[in-house]
């Protein structure tokens, strides 16, 4: 069994809308990324699996 946490510590959301630069235009793709690689994982290697976001 392999479990994998990730913690992010990045500016967070609430700071993000204060600073509301319409310059940054950011989207997140980690929790897609992940999903990705999970659902790569089941179909090559049979690998059982999921990803849970907080």
């Amino acid at each position: 069994m392999l479990i994998c946490v990730v913690e992010d510590n990045g500016v967070g959301r609430s700071n993000m809308q204060k600073l509301n630069n319409p310059v940054i235009k950011k989207e997140s793709l980690g929790m897609k990324l992940t999903e990705e690689r999970i659902s790569l994982l089941q179909k090559v290697r049979g690998v059982k699996g999921d990803s849970q976001g907080s």
